[in-house]
């Protein structure tokens, strides 16, 4: 399997070469993530004192009791550029302080019950992170046995700071977060 790095700036503009590397995997389960469990309690983006991981949700977290329980879904109109396609949304239910979720879309084709791809965010994020697009999509393939699998998996993470500053408030001092991308 070949797995790719790309660098891109927000306006779409790719910043270096792309980097690819071809692994080994495991052909049942080439993407996985954290477990429902661990998804479910600490969210899909995880901070600690020197690095930020992203993940995405992959078969075993979407097909959990814990995605469906702590989602509302509704139905989606396609863009243009999605002739023929309906979406199934979704967004949690309630955000909780320190946990990053995630928002998307199941795109289905209208002329057969098959998903083609599932569009996410990330949610309760600062702001930094919304306009610079951060996210990423799946897409859904039928194995030749006839089982879904998810073919593709694609993470837009972003790069940058995260500067603590100290700032008065109401006579007294707080420590905020200044985040640039």
């Amino acid at each position: 399997m070949t797995f790719f790095d790309r660098r891109v700036a927000r306006d779409g503009k790719i910043l270096e070469p792309d980097v690819d590397q071809t692994r080994q995997v495991s052909a049942a389960r080439p993407f996985r993530s954290l477990s429902p469990d661990s998804i479910a309690n600490f969210g899909y983006v995880i901070e600690t004192m020197n690095d930020v991981s992203n993940y995405a949700p992959d078969v075993d977290v979407l097909l959990s009791s814990a995605f469906a329980e702590t989602r509302c879904f509704g139905i989606q109109s396609p863009p243009s550029s999605r002739p023929g396609a309906i979406g199934l949304s979704f967004r949690p239910k309630s955000e909780r302080d320190g946990v990053n979720d995630i928002s998307g879309t199941f795109w289905f084709d209208l002329s057969s019950p098959a998903v083609q791809q599932l569009e996410f965010r990330y949610t309760n994020v600062p702001t930094a992170y919304l306009t610079a697009r951060v996210g990423g999509e799946l897409g859904f393939a039928r194995s030749i046995a006839g089982a879904w699998t998810i073919a593709t998996w694609e993470i837009r993470m972003p790069q940058g700071n995260i500067e603590s500053q100290l700032m008065m408030q109401n006579n007294g001092r707080t420590t905020g977060r200044q985040v640039t991308v």
